[in-house]
């Protein structure tokens, strides 16, 4: 009779193992187009700031740093038009990514800003560049009085 409750009991902790060995990382890659990433343009800045905060997102080369973390260090495509990363799908996907940069005012992959509730930092810029901030305006000068 003990014979059965042993062996119950390492086929219970046999179960164990096997449930505890599920996926603990799934690591994928993402290449985001992104219609205003131009060289000189804060776009690239913009996008760097919204991914380095986003749970999930990884270094894209996947390298190590000397504590063992993985650093962030997207690669922006400027002729493309485009960012590649790589992304823990256990932790985020691929649309959270999309709409985090789009609600930071950035189209990424057909996303847009106005799609999400947020105002566009493309509004009126020339050549798919941000706007910048507008400068005083000068007066006009008075005529004199005539004699």
């Amino acid at each position: 009779m003990n014979t059965k409750y042993a062996f119950a009991a390492a086929l219970a902790v046999a179960a164990a193992f096997a449930l505890s060995s599920c996926r603990k990382s799934d690591v994928k890659d993402l290449t985001l187009e992104i219609p205003a990433l131009e060289p000189g343009s804060r776009c690239a800045g913009d996008v760097s700031n919204v991914l380095a905060r986003l749970v999930g997102v990884v270094n894209c080369d996947k390298s190590f740093g000397i504590d063992g973390i993985k650093h962030f260090r997207p690669e922006f495509d400027y002729a493309k038009k485009t960012v590649s990363l790589s992304y823990e799908s256990l932790q985020t996907n691929t649309k959270n990514i999309e709409i985090a940069i789009a609600r930071d005012g950035w189209t990424a992959n057909g996303i847009t800003p106005e799609s999400v509730g947020a105002k566009s930092k493309m509004e009126s810029a020339p050549q798919g560049r941000p706007p910048s901030p507008a400068a005083p305006k000068a007066k006009a000068p008075t005529a004199a009085p005539a004699p």
